[in-house]
C-alpha cells in the first residue's frame, strides 16, 4: 500500500490509527514523523472519524479568569 492509500485509508476510517503509524515506518518514516502525520491529519484515537474542531463565540470562558489565577497579580 502507498503512502497515498495509506492517509486515503486513515482518513476514511479504514484503517486505525496503529496501523496507519506502523504501515508509515515501514515506508520509511520516523515513528515521531509518523505520529505527528497522524496527528496533522485530524482523526481520533481510532482512526474512525475526524475531529471536530468547536467555535468559540464572544462571551465564551475560555480559561480561569485572571483573578482566579494565584501567579496573576
Amino acid at each position: 500500500m502507498s503512502q497515498e492509500e495509506l492517509v486515503s485509508a486513515y482518513s476514511a476510517g479504514q484503517i486505525s490509527r496503529r496501523v496507519f503509524v506502523r504501515q508509515m515506518v515501514l515506508a520509511g518514516l520516523s515513528v515521531t514523523a509518523a505520529v505527528t502525520f497522524a496527528e496533522a491529519l485530524g482523526a481520533d484515537a481510532a482512526g474512525a472519524a475526524p475531529k471536530r474542531l468547536t467555535k468559540i463565540k464572544a462571551g465564551d470562558s475560555v480559561g480561569p479568569e485572571p483573578s482566579d489565577n494565584p501567579h496573576h497579580p
